[in-house]
């Protein structure tokens, strides 16, 4: 034990002249950016003046997304039945195409957002929902295909807006307060899935019907479409 203390000892003055010559510190940590770089300026700029409005607009955007998408994810299986005559077999197998096409809806949106911006990744996102819910409140006169096209719209977007929100926030907080900005945007979100089923068991009561949830949903993504539209694009 001794000796090996002894070679680790001797090994100490080797260590501390590999790390002088490789560790550096940070430029960001000692306020340096790169020559010519605007982005990282711009995007100071932002946050200082702006940074806590847009949080809370994309706050209220995620929102919207957590109580809409519970709300037909929590009864749309119950609808079929009850109020379009669907069999409890034929419902549970046109929802288990949701499972099958969400596998692909992050990549797949996040992709088309990294094409076309987040702003308009989520303009997409959010008017296909909006199609979905009301596909989903009009589908007793449309017919079966309104149902089926319903649940495909839902499924192919369902994992869209986590994954489009947390490249926004990056964006538009920057990287440094990234972390923190999307958790706080993940309380908007779980008091939206809250929030969401409560109010529409109540607005059963009333309706005897879970349909016109589906409709007040294609509200609220309409309201998330132009709160989405308002976001200003960050500057580079």
């Amino acid at each position: 034990m001794a000796e090996q203390l002894d070679r680790a000892g001797n090994c100490e003055p080797l260590a501390a002249v590999i790390a002088l010559l490789v560790v550096r510190n940070d430029p960001a940590e000692l306020g340096l950016e790169p020559y010519g770089q605007v982005e990282a300026v711009t995007q100071k700029e932002m946050i200082g003046k702006a940074g806590t409005g847009i949080l809370i607009q994309l706050g209220i955007i995620y929102l919207i997304f957590g109580l809409t998408y519970m709300v037909y994810g929590t009864f749309i299986v119950t609808t079929m039945v009850e109020d379009y005559g669907f069999t409890e077999v034929r419902a549970g197998q046109l929802w288990s195409w949701v499972g099958f096409f969400a596998l692909f809806s992050g990549v797949v949106f996040g992709s088309i957002s990294d094409r076309i911006g987040r702003r308009n990744g989520m303009l997409l996102v959010y008017t296909v929902f909006t199609g979905a819910y009301l596909l989903a409140g009009f589908g007793g006169s449309l017919g079966s295909w309104a149902l089926w096209l319903s649940v495909i719209f839902y499924g192919s977007v369902l994992f869209a807006v986590p994954t489009i929100m947390a490249a926004t926030v990056a964006e538009y907080l920057g990287l440094e307060r990234a972390a923190s900005g999307f958790s706080t945007l993940t309380l908007f979100f779980a008091a939206g899935q809250i929030i969401g089923p409560g109010c529409a068991g109540l607005l059963a009561e009333f309706s005897h019907t879970f349909v016109p949830s589906y409709l007040v949903s294609a509200g609220l993504t309409a309201v998330a479409i132009l709160l989405t539209y308002r976001l200003k694009v960050p500057r580079t």
